[in-house]
């Protein structure tokens, strides 16, 4: 009698009525919050921006259908079916998800904050930017899925299956995984790293196509660190050592890099704005195509780096070194940059004007491979250390000028003036040296050089052979 009392309760009229109501009122209106629709079959219906605040969907059917941008807060969607279904930007918030299917589920940009979707099956689903922040996915399964850019913080990993699921840029602070947790090693070390588990010294870390915000490595040895294409916002990254670190396109915004050893650092076609790298050490770093927006490069060091279609017209230059850069088509700031490299700059992109004079002008330790300096007057320049290789010096004049240590490999100074000058330590292998003059020249090694008719430094004359 117990038993068949029940079932009279369950399947009662009245039940039934007021199931067909709630059912009903959604069909008309799109809005049924706290309703009622246990075991509904809503396959294929059109839910875009339905209010289902708080409503009980248990074992409900919605696959296919399409509640995009639908509110589904603190709804109870237990065991309920989503397969192929839109939710765009809707709002499962608090929603209890546990045991439902939504394999092949459009998720992008939803929000999930505190959902329970433990034990859900999430197979083949895209959840691109969705926020995850606190979830509970406990054993759930998420194979093949798109996680790029979604917000995983605080949310408990524990046993969940994310074999070929795509993890780029999300954020996995605060989160829980465990041994149990079916995870790429790779984002497994993105996890730890992220949540401080890594010892401070990380040789060689992967972590490109990463997503680091409001984190503090300051005084982290990450030599060779991987940050191919990640977004660094907000990071502390203070005296810390990437040498040898790869930077390809990724972006830096609000990041502190002050006093940072970035030497022989890939930075190319990265992009840097309002970020700190006052002192730091750039040293034959990759810069090219790199774009640097409102950011300070006081004092850096930038030897020897390659600058090659960088943008620095929005960045603080002031006494940063740029010994043998490479500034070729180089955008470069109105103000910052100093007298002497904004003439290299000039020298190399053939952007000297009339009246730029060249003569007693200190260009020691320039980039000025294959310039054209033909004719220009240059007594008394500093050339030391310059790099002047394959350069066109044809009938310049370099009376007393100071080449020491500079490189004039295979360059052309037919007819040119190098008398009195100061050579000691410099490279003419190759050099086209026929005619010049180089009487009283000091230290120059001629070894290897075309001297055909040329004036040597002890006044004679050499002969043509």
């Amino acid at each position: 009698m117990l038993i068949t009392s029940l079932v009279l309760i369950i399947i009662s009229p009245q039940t039934v009525a007021i199931k067909e109501e709630a059912f009903q009122q959604l069909k008309n209106t799109g809005e049924c919050p706290a309703c009622n629709l246990f075991q509904a079959d809503l396959v294929e219906w059109e839910l875009t921006e339905a209010n289902l605040n708080g409503a009980n969907l248990t074992e409900a059917d919605l696959s296919l259908s399409r509640l995009n941008k639908a509110n589904l807060f603190r709804a109870n969607l237990t065991k309920a079916r989503l397969n192929e279904t839109l939710l765009l930007e809707a709002n499962l918030t608090e929603a209890n998800l546990s045991f439902a299917q939504l394999n092949e589920a459009k998720l992008q940009a939803a929000i999930l904050k505190n959902t329970n979707l433990s034990d859900a099956s999430v197979q083949s689903s895209n959840l691109e930017k969705a926020n995850l922040e606190k979830a509970n996915l406990t054993n759930t399964n998420l194979q093949n899925t798109n996680l790029t850019s979604a917000k995983l913080r605080g949310a408990n990993l524990s046993q969940a299956n994310l074999e070929n699921t795509i993890l780029n840029y999300v954020d996995f602070r605060e989160t829980t995984i465990t041994g149990e947790t079916k995870i790429n090693d790779k984002w497994r070390k993105v996890q730890q790293f992220v949540n401080y588990q890594l010892e401070t010294e990380t040789i060689n870390l992967n972590l490109s196509q990463v997503s680091l915000e409001s984190s503090d490595f300051s005084d982290r040895n990450l030599e060779g660190t991987n940050l191919t294409q990640s977004n660094l916002f907000i990071v502390n990254l203070k005296n810390a050592n990437f040498s040898q670190s790869n930077f390809t396109q990724a972006s830096l915004n609000y990041v502190d890099l002050s006093q940072a050893n970035l030497t022989e650092t890939n930075l190319s076609q990265a992009i840097i704005k309002q970020t700190d790298l006052t002192e730091a050490n750039l040293s034959e770093s990759n810069l090219t195509q790199a774009i640097l927006i409102d950011t300070d490069l006081t004092n850096a060091n930038l030897s020897n780096c390659d600058l090659t279609q960088t943008d620095l017209t929005q960045t603080n230059l002031t006494e940063t070194d740029f010994s043998l850069a490479k500034f070729t088509e180089t955008k470069i700031p109105n103000n910052t940059l100093n007298y002497k490299w904004r003439m290299v700059w000039k020298i190399l992109n053939n952007k000297l004007e009339d009246d730029d004079i060249l003569a007693n002008l200190n260009l020691s330790k320039a980039y000025l491979k294959g310039v054209n300096l033909y004719r220009k007057g240059l007594q008394e320049t500093n050339l030391s250390g310059s790099n002047l290789e394959e350069a066109n010096l044809k009938q310049a004049n370099l009376f007393k000028a100071n080449f020491n240590e500079t490189n004039f490999k295979n360059a052309n100074l037919e007819n040119a003036i190098l008398a009195y000058g100061e050579g000691n330590g410099a490279d003419f292998t190759g050099a086209n040296l026929r005619y010049a003059n180089l009487n009283k020249a000091k230290g120059i090694n001629l070894e290897n050089a075309i001297l055909c008719g040329a004036i040597l430094p002890d006044g004679s004359k050499y002969i043509c052979q």
